[in-house]
C-alpha cells in the first residue's frame, strides 16, 4: 500500500452559529444549576464558612464577573450579528457599567431607583 500524505486544511477561525450558541448557553446553564446543587448539598458547616459579603461588594462581584464575560466575547460580537444583538449580551454590559443591578431577587435599571428616589424628595444614588 504506497504512503499518501493526508492534507489537513486549518480550522476555520471559531464561529458560532444558532446551535452552537443555544448548546454554550445551555452548558452555561447546566453549571450553574449544577454548582447550586452542589452548594444546596454542603453541610451548614461549610456555609458558615463563606465570608458574607456586603451588598456593594456583591454587586462589584457581579459587575466584574459580567464585564469579564463581556470581554471575552468580544471577537464573537465583532463577528457575529447573533452575538452583536443578542440581549444576554446587552444584559452583560448593562450590568458591567452599573447600569443595571440586583435588589433580591430583581433586576432593577438605576435610572429608574434614581428617578423613584428624586419622587421621594431622597438624595441621588451614586455608583
Amino acid at each position: 500500500m504506497p504512503y499518501q500524505a493526508l492534507t489537513q486544511t486549518p480550522a476555520p477561525v471559531s464561529t458560532f452559529d444558532d446551535e452552537a450558541f443555544e448548546l454554550a448557553f445551555a452548558e452555561a446553564e447546566n453549571a450553574v444549576h449544577t454548582a447550586e446543587t452542589m452548594v444546596d448539598n454542603e453541610p451548614e458547616v461549610a456555609k458558615e464558612e463563606q465570608p458574607i459579603l456586603s451588598e456593594e461588594e456583591e454587586a462589584e462581584r457581579l459587575a466584574r464577573t459580567a464585564g469579564e464575560l463581556y470581554d471575552k466575547l468580544q471577537h464573537e460580537r465583532e463577528t457575529d450579528e447573533k452575538f452583536r444583538n443578542s440581549g444576554f449580551m446587552a444584559l452583560m454590559q448593562k450590568l458591567r457599567d452599573r447600569e443595571i443591578i440586583v435588589r433580591g431577587n430583581d433586576m432593577v435599571e438605576v435610572s429608574t431607583l434614581n428617578q423613584e428616589k428624586k419622587g421621594d424628595g431622597m438624595e441621588e444614588m451614586t455608583m
